[in-house]
């Protein structure tokens, strides 16, 4: 790839080896080098071409660089000079008589714009070899970093560490690609040094807490995005008003007002409060799940107190439950359901304020982190008032450190299972089954990194299926990556896809497609049970710029972790899971840009492999996808063969000749009209339908004319659409009677 040398090489004397590796380094750094082993010299040097960065490596005796006046004057390339220090001592000089000591593990910047002089010492090895410093290397222009080169200035020189937080996350980001970089091809190369570009500048970012240095309008955009993201945690506190988002975010009323209705179309932003909570409780009023649960515990739940009258309509309708008082099992049930506040934290008023002064200690916020542990659990579930453990009742109640195991006290094992299930399904819904709920042990650790979502988990075996029905009933429209680190998994995906994963391998799937996946835990080293654990990340599939149509051809394929920038992907999220607690608001919204980025150089590269997979496997895929399109647009009376080709972007005759193909003869138009009636014959013989009029039905169906549904469905069945209904409700009052 790009440029890849190499300085040691056989046949030189010491003396030539070294002016060639002194050569190679003066390709982007121009200084003065010297050093005392020269009549002994032995180095190696690898330098790899990534687009707007170069990455470099590499091993040496004890140096000395310095950069001056004269050849700043003579030829300045305008870079920072990154440098990561893997063995031996740096002690760096610079102009302004600043002067500081660099050791293994500290992260170095410095820029070709100003003198400095560098000394490394080696670190002695077991062998009679000369003492070698170790390094890799990272040369950018500074025209790439977002942050005023001012600003940037005062890190310059300093000793930064690389073992936590962002700055680890960057150092072992560079340890990896320095180790996949061979591998990799030139384009590939270039994604990834776009990625490394966006890593640098978010570390700088959150060494400068440069926020206020950015542009206006992005600090706007990005209050914008977090007063959004408060809203959507907190709609389940009655307590959720304009005045309450002002002061958690420490601007005025007026100045929140203002902004909100510039950015959301006119709207205030306690009408958006409202338009929320409505629309959360019309959905769960929906919920199949939640059929038991009152009314006003419902609305309860989305912040609505039971002085406020609501009635959403489910399925044309308004939904008629009694409101009565709950019995202690049912109102245990419903506070587990449908309330999540944040770990340790009371879940009413004490909520808001806790999620943004986690980190009241110290004066700043800390990111939405959650440790879901029994503290928590007992909270919701029943209600009650535990102990304050580990800061939980202090005001520290975004982030809480578990001590052992999280879920060991006050609960059941299956309120354990039940809890952990729907903390997994905030943003993976999907019907969650396990073999070991009297049994139940879990972890879960969730961060939000902007509009991406990280979880880690550990359970027992389980298996997850999401079906159309949730698909109809709500899709978020994420992609779903999965890197598994311990256990087996294996998942079926449409109609007949069907693969295997192990450790280390990676699996992209979508919320728009059924799925059922099957989690099998490896024994556990007390050897007490069978334990699974897994690294996932949720993101928006409109983020990523590879096209839907591209991207699907990856979807529930066995993806490696273990090479390349598969391994790169894999080391990053184990390395952000780890470090995720440590993040704050604007630094995890950063970095969740460098996790989307990064996830798009990996779907770049795997797409690039692609064009070997056989024409027919495409052809296949590419009908799983218009059948899965026809079924979630059923409902639109303008679902048309056209409407479907322009979806898929091709044209309506390829369309026409590759369904015909794969349906035995029948029209992609007699498709979608049988699929309507066939809809129509179910929803018409369903007792919780029985008083929505026929043509409401119909409606529902995309056949919005009464007439036109009538004469259909009467060819297509022999009998009319009353007569159906009237015959299937009354065959099922009979079977209930016989059952009773």
């Amino acid at each position: 790839m790009g440029a890849e040398s190499t300085a040691g090489d056989d046949g030189l004397s010491p003396r030539e080896r070294f002016e060639r590796w002194r050569d190679l380094v003066g390709r982007t750094r121009v200084t003065d080098t010297t050093s005392a082993h020269v009549e002994t010299f032995t180095a190696e040097l690898r330098m790899f071409d990534m687009g707007p960065a170069t990455l470099m490596a590499t091993s040496f005796p004890s140096a000395r660089f310095r950069r001056s006046e004269r050849m700043i004057r003579s030829s300045d390339q305008e870079l920072y000079h990154l440098t990561l220090l893997t063995a031996g001592c740096h002690a760096l000089e610079r102009a302004d008589d600043q002067r500081e000591t660099h050791r293994v593990g500290d992260l170095c910047l410095i820029d070709s714009s100003h003198p400095y002089d560098g000394r490394f010492s080696g670190a002695r090895s077991s062998g009679p070899a000369d003492p070698r410093a170790t390094g890799i290397s990272v040369d950018l222009p500074i025209s790439q970093l977002p942050v005023s080169p001012d600003r940037v200035r005062d890190l310059l020189g300093r000793t930064l560490s690389g073992r936590e937080g962002t700055g680890a996350l960057l150092a072992d980001f560079l340890r990896g690609l320095e180790r996949q970089a061979h591998t990799l091809e030139p384009a590939e190369a270039a994604r990834l040094g776009t990625v490394v570009v966006d890593l640098v500048a978010a570390w700088v970012a959150r060494e400068l807490d440069a926020l206020p240095a950015l542009p206006q309008e992005t600090r706007r955009r990005a209050l914008m995005e977090d007063v959004h993201t408060f809203i959507r945690h907190n709609l389940h506190d009655p307590d959720l008003t304009p005045a309450t988002v002002a002061a958690a975010h420490h601007i005025s009323l007026s100045h929140l007002h203002h902004l909100f209705t510039r950015h959301s179309g006119g709207e205030t932003l306690a009408a958006s409060i409202r338009r929320q909570r409505l629309h959360k409780a019309h959905r769960d009023l929906a919920d199949p799940a939640l059929r038991g649960a009152p009314v006003h515990r419902i609305a309860a739940a989305c912040g609505i107190p039971p002085r406020v009258r609501v009635q959403p309509c489910v399925q044309g309708r308004v939904r008629d439950l009694p409101e009565r008082a709950p019995t202690a099992g049912t109102a245990a049930a419903g506070r587990g359901r449908f309330r999540c506040s944040s770990a340790g934290v009371k879940p009413r008023a004490r909520g808001l304020r806790a999620s943004h002064d986690a980190g009241a200690g110290s004066g700043k916020p800390k990111s939405r982190v959650e440790v879901y542990s029994a503290v928590r659990a007992v909270d919701d579930v029943v209600g009650g008032s535990p102990a304050d453990p580990a800061g939980a009742a202090s005001g520290e109640g975004e982030l809480v450190e578990a001590r052992g195991n999280p879920w060991d006290k006050g609960l059941s094992a299956k309120v354990r299972f039940e809890y952990w299930r729907d903390v997994l399904a905030r943003s993976r819904e999907c019907e969650t089954i396990t073999a070991h709920a009297e049994s139940f042990e879990a972890d879960v650790r969730r961060a939000e990194l902007g509009p991406v979502v990280l979880m880690g988990s550990s359970f027992p075996s389980a298996r997850f299926r999401r079906t159309e029905q949730m698909i109809r009933r709500s899709d978020q429209e994420l992609y779903y990556l999965t890197l598994l680190t311990s256990g087996s998994q294996g998942l079926r995906r449409g109609r007949d896809q069907a693969e295997t994963f192990g450790v280390g391998d990676l699996a992209l799937i979508d919320s728009s497609t059924p799925h059922d996946v099957r989690m099998l835990g490896d024994r556990t080293p007390d050897g007490a049970g069978s334990e699974v654990t897994a690294i996932g990340i949720d993101i928006p599939q409109s983020l990523l710029p590879a096209p839907g149509r591209h991207v699907r051809d990856l979807l529930g394929r066995r993806l490696s972790g273990r090479e390349g920038t598969g391994a790169l992907l894999a080391d990053f999220l184990r390395g952000l899971e780890r470090q995720a607690h440590t993040l704050e608001p604007a630094e995890a919204a950063r970095l969740g840009t460098v996790v989307v980025d990064l996830v798009a150089a990996w779907v770049a590269r795997e797409l690039d492999a692609l064009p070997a997979l056989p024409q027919e496997t495409r052809r296949r895929a590419l009908m799983e996808d218009v059948h899965t399109f026809i079924r979630h647009n059923l409902h639109d009376p303008d679902l048309t063969p056209a409407t479907v080709a322009a979806a898929h972007h091709i044209s309506l005759s390829h369309l026409h000749h590759l369904f015909t193909r794969h349906s035995g003869g029948e029209t992609l138009a007699a498709s979608i009209r049988r699929q309507r009636l066939h809809k129509a014959h179910h929803d018409l013989a369903d007792p919780a339908l029985r008083s929505a009029p026929v043509h409401v039905v119909a409606a529902n169906c995309g056949i919005p004319r009464a007439s036109e549904f009538s004469r259909a469905f009467k060819a297509a069945y022999g009998i009319s659409p009353r007569e159906h209904r009237h015959q299937a409700l009354n065959a099922a009052a009979t079977d209930g009677r016989s059952t009773g």
